[in-house]
C-alpha cells in the first residue's frame, strides 16, 4: 500500500525521487522501486515534496493527468491536457496522496468497465510480434516407438536402427548404412510439427528437405529391388541415382517414380491440389487412373476429394515459387489469402479462423520466412486485410 502513517524519515536522492515518481505514474515502476518510493513518500509526514519537472502546477491539473494516463493505458480515447512545465515544483503531500487515490479508484473502475473486446486487443497488442518464424526442428521416431526430439539433440550419434548408424551432423539427420546387416527390415518415421522444417540423408544418400507439418518414412536400409517412401505435407527431393532400383514416393494415392532427379511434392491435405514438380531430370507420376511422365518445369496437378481425380499437367511451372520455402522464402504471388493465411498457419503455428464474409483476392509479393508474425501480418493489413490477433495464437480474419 502506498499511503502510511509512517513518520520514519528516509532519505533518496531527489533526482532519484523524480525519476520514480514518473515511472510509478506510467505503471513501469518495478516492485522494488515501488517499495523504495513508497518508504521515501511515507516518511516525509505531511511535508511538501518534490515532483519531477513535467509534472502538472497544482492537483486539479495533475487529476487530469492522472486520468489521461489511465484513459490511454486502457484504450479508451483521452482528452488533451495542457500541463505547463516547470523544472522544481513542489505540492503539499495531501495534494499528492489525493490524486493518488483518485488514480487507484479511477483506473480500477474504468478498467473493470470497459469493453471485453477493447481490453482483449490492449493485452494482446505486441502478441504477433511475440510469435517467432519456424526453425530447424522434428521428432523422429523409432522402428521400436521411442521418439527422439531433434530440436535439443547434439551433433553426433543417435541411434542404432538394424545395423545403420542414424547420425546428427549441423541441423542433419544422416544415415548411414554400410555396415547394415541382413536383419529384418525396420522404419523409422521423421515428422515436423507446425513452425519446425530438417533436413534428412537417407540410407542410399538421397537428400530429402521436409517442410513445416509434414512427415517421411523410410527404411533404416532399401533391400530389394525398389527405394521406397512414404510422406504426407511437402518435401524436396534430390534422388541418387541407382538404375537398379527404381526410388518410390508414396503420397495419398499417388505414386511418383525416378531413377535419380530433384523434385518437389506439395501434399498438405487442407489443400486443393496435389502438385509434383520436377526441377531435373525426369519422373513418372502416376494414380489409378493415369500415369505422367513429367519434365524439367512441369507440374503434375492432382486434385484433392474431387470425383476422379484425374492427373492434369502443368507446363512451364514457376520454379522459384516451388522452391521458395526450401529457400528461406514467402513467396506468395498469384495466391489467394486463403492459401496465404494456410501457409502462415504451417510456419508460425498458429490458427487462422474467419468472421463474416471474406473476400479472398490474389497477393503478389515476397519476402524472408526468417520474420517474426507481426511482419507479414503488417504486409497484409496494407494489402487490405482487417484482423485481431488473439491469446492462444489465433489470428481472426475480419471483413
Amino acid at each position: 500500500m502506498l499511503l502510511s502513517l509512517s513518520k520514519t524519515i528516509v532519505y533518496m536522492d531527489q533526482q532519484r525521487a523524480y525519476e520514480l515518481a514518473n515511472k510509478w505514474l506510467k505503471g513501469t515502476i518495478t516492485d522494488a522501486e515501488m517499495a523504495a518510493f513508497s518508504e521515501y513518500y511515507n516518511s516525509k509526514g505531511d511535508d511538501e515534496i518534490m515532483l519531477p519537472e513535467d509534472f502538472a502546477m497544482h492537483e486539479t491539473a495533475l487529476g487530469k493527468r492522472i486520468l489521461a494516463n489511465v484513459k490511454e493505458a486502457t484504450g479508451m480515447a483521452a482528452p488533451v491536457v495542457d500541463m505547463p512545465v516547470h523544472r522544481h515544483r513542489m505540492l503539499p503531500k495531501i495534494a499528492v496522496a489525493a490524486a493518488i487515490m483518485v488514480l487507484v479508484s479511477l483506473g480500477a473502475y474504468l478498467w473493470l468497465h470497459q469493453d471485453r473486446d477493447r481490453q482483449l486487443a490492449i493485452e494482446n497488442k505486441m502478441l504477433p510480434a511475440q510469435v517467432l518464424p519456424g526453425k530447424e526442428g522434428a521428432v523422429l521416431t523409432l522402428s521400436d516407438g521411442r521418439q527422439i526430439a531433434l530440436d535439443s539433440a547434439g551433433n553426433g550419434h543417435v541411434a542404432d536402427q538394424n545395423g545403420a548408424k542414424v547420425m546428427l551432423q549441423n541441423k542433419q539427420l544422416i544415415y548411414d548404412a554400410s555396415e547394415s546387416s541382413t536383419a529384418e527390415m525396420a522404419f523409422n518415421t521423421m515428422s515436423t510439427p507446425a513452425g519446425r522444417q530438417f533436413r534428412l540423408t537417407l540410407p542410399d544418400g538421397t537428400k530429402v528437405w521436409l517442410n513445416a507439418a509434414s512427415s517421411i518414412r523410410y527404411p533404416t536400409r532399401f533391400s530389394g529391388n525398389e527405394r521406397k517412401v512414404i510422406i504426407t505435407g511437402e518435401a524436396y527431393f534430390e534422388v541418387k541415382r541407382d538404375q537398379s532400383k527404381p526410388f518410390r514416393v508414396s503420397v495419398s494415392d499417388m505414386e511418383v517414380e525416378v531413377l535419380g532427379t530433384s523434385f518437389n511434392i506439395n501434399s498438405y491435405a487442407n489443400e486443393k491440389m496435389l502438385r509434383t514438380t520436377l526441377i531435373e531430370g525426369a519422373v513418372r507420376v502416376k494414380n489409378n487412373a493415369a500415369a505422367i511422365l513429367l519434365k524439367p518445369s512441369q507440374q503434375a496437378v492432382l486434385l484433392q476429394n474431387h470425383i476422379g481425380r484425374s492427373l492434369e499437367v502443368k507446363d512451364g511451372a514457376d520454379i522459384q515459387q516451388v522452391m521458395a520455402w526450401k529457400n528461406g522464402i514467402f513467396n506468395f504471388n498469384g495466391a489467394d489469402l486463403f492459401m496465404v493465411l494456410r501457409e502462415l498457419e504451417r510456419w508460425y503455428d498458429i490458427e487462422v479462423r474467419y468472421e463474416g464474409r471474406i473476400v479472398p483476392g490474389l497477393f503478389f509479393g515476397k519476402m524472408s520466412r526468417n520474420v517474426n508474425l507481426n511482419v507479414v501480418l503488417e504486409w497484409l493489413k496494407g494489402s487490405g486485410v482487417n484482423y485481431r490477433f488473439e491469446k492462444g495464437n489465433k489470428l481472426i480474419i475480419i471483413p
